[in-house]
């Protein structure tokens, strides 16, 4: 892991303090390759799908955003995160911002109430399927 940073809603990082808490969603994937060193600011475009991710999960379910403990930007085509109290990783395409939060939402909605458990993984990224993975 490199270094820990906040980041406000401009896209500048600001350095962690040392052994303070955080309710915060945790990032991966907006590092060093889409920040600007000089400025310690991420690059318009990241900040453009970061924003776009959260505003369509809020429109969806204003709660929902609340609950997201990490979120991984690292692949280009792909969003993969984790609710809290939750171990099941979630793959989304938001390629064309077209994030397909109602489906997860309805999804989520009927794994809870299975018989198996939350599955490890669910992936929403072939169109309109869904898969999940015990």
């Amino acid at each position: 892991i490199g270094p820990v940073y906040y980041m406000d809603s401009d896209g500048f990082l600001m350095p962690l303090i040392h052994l303070t808490y955080s309710d915060v969603t945790l990032m991966s994937g907006v590092g060093a390759d889409s920040a600007d060193p000089a400025q310690k600011k991420i690059s318009r475009q990241t900040l453009t799908r970061i924003l776009t991710f959260f505003d369509q999960a809020t429109t969806v379910n204003a709660s929902l955003v609340k609950h997201l403990s990490q979120i991984d930007f690292s692949n280009e085509s792909t969003a993969r995160f984790k609710m809290q109290d939750n171990p099941t990783l979630v793959e989304i395409d938001d390629r064309r911002g077209e994030i397909q939060w109602p489906r997860f939402q309805d999804l989520m909605d009927v794994l809870n109430a299975a018989p198996e458990g939350a599955p490890q993984r669910i992936s929403l990224c072939y169109g309109t399927v869904g898969f999940a993975q015990w």
